[in-house]
């Protein structure tokens, strides 16, 4: 589902560069968006919370940068496991990710929608995190009882009385 209602009369180049939807990308007079342009650059901040690092830091911002977004359509790279200490995305953030970055304003997700995963990703990892938590507690007392059926142990020879 897409919205609605556009913005019409406006001058493109509107935004920062790196966090900036295609269809802003343009010197045109009378560029129409909407609010898929917000969510595209929460795609971006995504991307940039998982990598670390700004976006297309690599680039200087300019007439061949804005060709490169908007005419060949490239992405963002996602970091994966073993590059520079990542481990990678979980499926469901990697999919809301790119579906927020997508070039066709109208395949991104509404905000409403994006604000409903999120929600869910964060229940799930609170959820998992307390998950954790219990398993590392259970595994600490287990050690706890290991070590101290061990001291009793050495405590019970020490001072067992030689056999006859």
């Amino acid at each position: 589902r897409q919205t609605r209602w556009v913005l019409h009369n406006q001058k493109g180049m509107i935004g920062t560069p790196q966090w900036m939807a295609p269809e802003l990308m343009s010197n045109e007079e009378k560029v129409q968006y909407g609010p898929s342009v917000d969510v595209f650059s929460f795609g971006v901040l995504m991307w940039e919370m998982w990598a670390r690092e700004k976006p297309w830091r690599e680039y200087a911002m300019g007439p061949s940068f804005f060709d490169m977004i908007r005419k060949e359509k490239r992405r963002l790279v996602i970091p994966k496991a073993d590059e520079d200490d990542h481990a990678n995305p979980p499926a469901r953030y990697e999919e809301l990710m790119t579906a927020c970055w997508s070039h066709v304003s109208g395949d991104r997700p509404l905000i409403y929608m994006v604000r409903e995963d999120v929600s869910k990703m964060m229940e799930f990892l609170a959820l998992e995190a307390a998950e954790e938590a219990r398993h590392a507690k259970q595994a600490k007392e287990a050690k706890e009882r290991v070590e101290a059926r061990d001291i009793g142990r050495r405590r019970s020879r020490r001072f067992s009385l030689p056999s006859l």
